[in-house]
């Protein structure tokens, strides 16, 4: 079983955490003190709840910070506290096909040439329609 987990955990850095160089930075990042510091503040003053749940009136806890605006999309938003938000596993899971269809920032490798969403209902109606974002 750890011969599997080790041969997961190489392929996984090489082909997603160190893709590039964008994501190498992004890696680093999450790894440091400041994004520590920064995702405690928000979790602490979110109460650990999650944003997009309590637009549903569902309140979910968790310890997920994630960036409204993702940082492939725009890597001067990386330490914005505003650009922070706490986000359960599920909803940060459509989140990421929103973001991957909307921004075309799955991979960071290439971006729709489109405006940042920073409005947390706008983005939340178009994680649950995918079908609705703009073209």
């Amino acid at each position: 079983m750890r011969s599997h987990d080790k041969a997961y955990s190489r392929h996984y850095n090489l082909y997603n955490r160190h893709a590039n160089r964008v994501k190498d930075k992004q890696d680093k990042f999450y790894h440091s003190k400041q994004w520590q510091s920064l995702r405690q503040l928000v979790l602490t003053k979110q109460h650990y709840c999650c944003q997009y749940c309590l637009l549903h009136d569902r309140v979910t806890q968790t310890k997920i910070v994630d960036h409204r605006v993702p940082i492939t999309f725009d890597l001067k938003k990386v330490d914005d506290v505003t650009n922070l938000d706490v986000i359960c596993p599920k909803c940060h899971y459509l989140k990421d096909k929103f973001e991957a269809k909307y921004y075309g920032s799955a991979q960071g490798f290439s971006k729709n040439n489109v405006p940042e969403l920073t409005e947390i209902k706008l983005i939340d109606y178009y994680m649950n329609h995918l079908d609705q974002i703009p073209k």
